[in-house]
């Protein structure tokens, strides 16, 4: 673990979980305009692409839940913070962890002073 990193998720090396979900979401979400834009013009249905971004959609938040954890305890940090948090603070809350919200697992900072 680094401790140089100023928060949890990039000191435990998870940061890129966080990064990919985010992602994979903004790419979900390219499907709905699709489905206006088939509605709208009247060419085909719009029910894929519907169903396409809403279970591409619920599987990122799932493998979210499932990959995101705690070194220590192997709990699931998105599920605590999307069950304690505030539906608006939540992601921000989560990006923002210093320890671990079930185990208070914390970054431990370098000591400064002697070298061996």
């Amino acid at each position: 673990m680094d401790v140089t990193k100023s928060n949890w998720l990039e000191a435990t090396g998870q940061m890129w979980k966080l990064y990919l979900a985010l992602l994979s979401c903004g790419i979900a979400l390219i499907a709905f305009p699709f489905a206006v834009i088939a509605l709208i013009a009247g060419h085909g249905p719009i029910m894929p692409y519907l169903v396409t971004g809403t279970v591409l959609s619920i599987v990122i938040v799932l493998w979210l839940m499932w990959s995101l954890r705690c070194l220590t305890c192997h709990r699931s940090l998105v599920w605590n913070m999307i069950t304690t948090r505030s539906h608006t603070t939540w992601l921000v809350d989560l990006v923002h962890l210093d320890t671990c919200p079930h185990c208070s697992h914390a970054l431990r900072p370098r000591r400064q002073g002697r070298s061996r």
